[in-house]
Formats: structure tokens, sequence, C-alpha cells
């Protein structure tokens, strides 16, 4: 089922499409568009869940502490004590992943891949008394599996054996990251120089301004903005800057029948080759395989892909 909630007289609509589902275990896709910085959503995080950031951008709140939730940023979480105060980025559709596991899903979780388990048993154990928010960053095979999830998930009849096998891939490779520490946040100031480029940045994606631009245009200085940017992101401004855009031609290229030459030139890239290079390093495919995901015979391959993975 696909449920759509629209708001505020069209400035802000929301989506929610579910993938896949097994006892203990939801994966869905979630979509926000907010035209116009307005009032926080207040969401409470009451079960273990990560959060893979497709495109777009959300800033959380909970408590004295925020982060950013960037593209290709997952978050880790346990239940939440706290309620979450969460924005977007205005302008851009913020497209994510949410697993959400019960207590009991969650230990299988655990069971079924031991050595992540073993690898974070400190930050496992130290959510009972501390709630876990922990972030990294996902590398192309994930955000490769996740394309495959999505797309099986899309089909009108997917096969449950091919979905199940595109999920268990997807957790497999989920399973294999590493969380190194629990997140800290960052301090008001920071986060408001931060989300003023941000915003400057995703409304001329195809003349983006240059940090010395952006820094004047904030008046600070370019270093105290490349700062803040890694405190609030864990990147730097042109980092930043190119996942936005790659993850927004992503979008673009699932969902709108642009030219790949027309995408990449209405994002800045000085040619489609240039493009392309990007994109497949960042999603670990050409934007033209992207496309050709709404072809009967690339959906048998990518299903076949994904029965083979979990073999």
């Amino acid at each position: 089922m696909n449920g759509l909630v629209r708001f505020r007289n069209n400035l802000q609509w929301a989506t929610t499409l579910p993938l896949f589902r097994r006892p203990g275990l939801t994966i869905e896709r979630r979509r926000f568009t907010d035209q116009r910085p307005l009032m926080p959503q207040i969401e409470r995080w009451r079960s273990w869940s990560m959060q893979l950031t497709l495109s777009g951008t959300r800033y959380v709140s909970y408590g004295d502490r925020s982060f950013c939730q960037a593209p290709t940023s997952l978050v880790l979480t346990s239940p939440q004590i706290d309620p979450m105060r969460i924005r977007y980025l205005p302008g851009a559709t913020t497209d994510w992943l949410n697993l959400t596991w019960t207590n009991d899903g969650w230990q299988h979780f655990l069971n079924q891949h031991p050595q992540f388990n073993q690898r974070h048993a400190y930050l496992i154990k130290d959510a009972v008394r501390s709630p876990l928010l922990a972030v990294r960053y996902v590398p192309p095979p994930a955000l490769h599996a996740a394309r495959q999830l999505i797309t099986i998930a899309a089909l009108p009849e997917a096969p449950p054996a091919t979905l199940e096998n595109a999920a268990t891939t997807f957790l497999a490779l989920l399973s294999a990251l590493d969380f190194q520490t629990t997140l800290n946040g960052y301090a008001p100031t920071q986060a408001q120089s931060v989300e003023k480029a941000q915003a400057l940045m995703m409304k001329n994606l195809e003349r983006p301004p240059s940090i010395s631009q952006l820094a004047s245009t904030l008046h600070i200085s370019p270093r105290q903005l490349q700062r803040d940017f890694l405190a609030c992101t864990g990147l730097s401004p042109l980092s930043y800057l190119q996942m936005l855009r790659l993850s927004e031609a992503n979008m673009l290229l699932a969902s709108t029948n642009l030219p790949i030459g027309t995408i990449a030139s209405r994002l800045g890239y000085a040619s489609a080759a240039h493009f392309s290079a990007a994109f497949r390093r960042l999603y670990d495919c050409t934007p033209r395989q992207i496309r050709e995901y709404d072809d009967d015979l690339m959906l048998e391959a990518v299903m076949e892909e994904a029965h083979g993975c979990s073999n």
C-alpha cells in the first residue's frame, strides 16, 4: 500500500511505501517534501531501527543535541525515551529507508549476524542505560542493494522468494558495517551556518556557489564553514554538495524521463561522462542502468542478482 498525506496547503507532503515485512522486521520507504522551513515534526522512535537517507537531508534534535542525516548516511537507534524534533531541507524531497525491529526481531537479527553483535556489543549493552544513536555513511554495495530492494518491491507481483533474497542481501551488507561510537551531536551555532549553506546549495544545484561565496554570504570564514560542516555532517562542504547532487540525480533518473545529459546539466556537471563517472563511484552502477531497471529484461537480471547474492 502507498500512503499519501498532504497538509499545510501542499507546502509539505509525505508518503510511506511498505517494501518488505517479516516477523519482527518492517522495511519502508518514506519520502517527505518541505517547500519552506516550518515547524519541526515530532516523532517518537520507540524501536530498534536503521534509517538510510537516499536523498535530501533531515535535521534531528533530541534533548540538547542535534545531528544531520545527509544523503547515504545510516543511523542506528535503540528505543528512545525523549521525542525527536525533525526538520527537512527546504525545497528538496527527502527520501529514506526505515528499518524497524521489534525487540524479538532485533535479537533475531543479532543472532543471524553474530559478528555485528560482537563488534557492537558495548554499544548495544549501554543502550539499556543510555539510548543509542550512531551514524555512518554507507558504501556503494549497500546503496546498490537498497536500489535492488526498491526495484523488486515495486513489481506488481514480486515473487516472495526474490523479495526475501533482496532483503536478506541488503541486511547482510548493513550488518557488515561498523558504528564506532554514539552520536554526540553539534552546537546550535554550527547548525545555523550549515543549514543555511545547505539550503543555498539546494537552490543552486545547476550553478552551486563556491565555499568562499557561501562563507561570505554567511559572514563566516571558509575555514569555519569547513569545520562546521565536518561537525554537523562528517563531510566537507564539497563532499556534501556531491552527495546532494548525485542523490537528486538518482531520484530524477528513477522518477522522470529526462535525458541523462539534461540531468547532468541541471545538476551542474560539465558533461554527461563526468556525471556518469561520479554516479558510478557512489552507487556502484551507471545512470543508464538505473533507467534500465524499468525494462523487463533488466528486472529479470536484478532478480537473478539478488537471488545469487543471497546464496
